[in-house]
């Protein structure tokens, strides 16, 4: 059998712990971190062995990496990044052949930090939502131009940005072959409502129960992240595409509509391109004299054309499960553009031949709870290695529109009802038990890390359910959020 990559990108929440004598400007027991207690954290690191990564256009620290032994050739690393104008906390680990092995990887990982989160009085949350810090546009604002450059080329797009900002998620990866990419691509897509019924974690947010009573907030923060804005295509970026994607073709030209948030250039600072064209209008529509655009730091320049890497980091802009992917050095946008108008055999010859990396990245996980950390992992590696029959259930057996109406209640619908006249703990049920299938036919008895969802379809209940149980009984809010705290924090 093929030996297969996977890895994660876990979010959590970082938060203050209550037992402080004194809190860092606008900290609070259970209140997000800030930049200044996360900077501290870093810099404390590197004078461990840990390496900087530094933003290059504020040049402020946003991201440490520390060396370590892997199976993949080019990212054997740790990684600890944070927004922190939300509090989340972000980690990533070297690729792995297997589970067992990558839960290693992340225990260790929590264990060399925790002590120095400890000494700056912080300690991590599993949840979808931040616990405490209300999620407003007010205290947004205070961090976000501070912490990262980039998000000063939004502009008007992403008006409740900040919300989006506030739901907290795990981002499992898998290497594919461009073979099986879209098929994969196709199932996971539509099981987005499927992965919030077993795993939807944010009935309490900022303190309280969550707007309108909602299990799950990041399916409506998606909604909402570019409603205001001017650019209706943006929409496209989260969620699940209006048109169902189903080949090379339809995800190259899905990827060439959005607008462009920045460019790249030599110098490394990112430059918006003035009136805001698309990738295909800026490829295919050039300007006499160039396009004019814009850094950061407000020189002018002209630009004539894209190049092919602009188009792979598009894709870094996609809000929604994605493909990640390089190309080439010899690859050029000539000869994309020949592959793409020669039809899809001959755009997935070229980038069969082309791709020197790709996998897909599932960005609709929410944050599990603690010790479940890699149970949709699992169960997106089961279907993969089982592909055959999972896309024979998922695809052939239902239409996209099911699985749309699927993904449109999950935020308040109860496990143990219908969608359809088809009861939901069936396919739940189902996909399970194609999933157990396929890690059985791996070998390593990884079916183990299934078990909490089996638990979830047994039990007919999500943890969002189990979390807002915990606040209710507590009966005042401070007790609801320090039990909250005791159940879900890792100290």
């Amino acid at each position: 059998m093929k030996k297969r990559y996977i890895s994660i990108e876990l979010e959590r929440a970082l938060v203050y712990r209550p037992n402080l004598k004194h809190y860092p400007p606008l900290g609070t027991p259970y209140g997000s971190a800030t930049p200044f207690s996360y900077q501290d954290f870093m810099r404390t690191l590197l004078n461990r062995g840990w390496e900087p990564i530094f933003d290059p256009t504020t040049n402020v620290l946003i991201r440490i990496k520390k060396n370590r032994p892997g199976k993949s050739l080019d990212v054997n690393y740790w990684t600890c990044t944070s927004d922190v104008t939300s509090g989340i906390f972000e980690t990533t680990l070297p690729p792995q052949d297997n589970l067992f092995d990558l839960d290693k990887e992340q225990r260790l990982l929590d264990k060399t930090i925790m002590p120095e989160l400890e000494r700056q009085g912080l300690f991590i949350w599993y949840t979808e939502t931040t616990p405490v810090t209300e999620a407003t546009r007010a205290y947004y604002s205070l961090f976000h131009t501070y912490w990262r450059g980039e998000y000063a080329h939004l502009r008007n797009r992403g008006m409740d940005h900040y919300w989006f900002s506030w739901t907290i998620g795990n981002n499992p990866s898998l290497d594919v072959s461009v073979k099986e990419a879209i098929p994969f691509f196709r199932i996971i897509i539509r099981l987005t409502g499927v992965i919030f019924f077993f795993l939807r974690f944010g009935s309490i947010s900022g303190g309280k129960m969550s707007p309108g009573g909602m299990l799950t907030v990041r399916p409506w923060a998606w909604k909402n992240l570019f409603l205001r804005s001017p650019y209706q295509n943006d929409v496209d970026r989260v969620g699940m595409p209006v048109k169902e994607i189903t080949s090379w073709s339809d995800y190259f030209s899905n990827l060439m509509q959005y607008r462009l948030l920045t460019l790249f250039f030599d110098d490394g600072k990112p430059y918006r391109v003035c009136n805001d064209p698309n990738f295909l209008t800026f490829w295919r529509s050039p300007l006499f004299g160039g396009w004019d655009a814009v850094s950061i730091d407000g020189q002018l320049t002209k630009v004539n054309r894209p190049e092919l890497i602009n188009l792979e980091r598009i894709q870094r802009q996609v809000y929604f499960s994605r493909f990640r992917f390089k190309f080439s050095l010899k690859a050029n946008l000539e000869e994309f553009g020949e592959a793409y108008e020669g039809g899809e055999s001959f755009l997935a010859g070229w980038l069969n031949n082309n791709f020197t990396k790709l996998y897909i990245e599932a960005r609709a996980d929410s944050c599990p709870p603690k010790n479940e950390e890699f149970s949709t992992l699992a169960l997106y590696l089961g279907l993969l290695t089982n592909l055959e029959e999972s896309f024979n259930y998922v695809v052939n057996n239902f239409s996209y529109d099911f699985w749309k109406k699927l993904f449109a209640v999950v935020p308040y619908q109860k496990i143990n009802s219908k969608i359809d006249n088809i009861w939901i703990p069936e396919i739940l049920e189902n996909i399970v038990e194609l999933a157990k299938k396929g890690l059985e036919k791996r070998g390593y008895g990884e079916e183990r890390f299934l078990s909490p969802l089996i638990f979830r379809v047994r039990h007919n209940t999500t943890p969002a359910e189990e979390a807002l149980n915990i606040f209710k009984q507590a009966k005042t809010k401070e007790k609801g959020i320090r039990s909250l705290a005791n159940k879900y924090g890792l100290f």
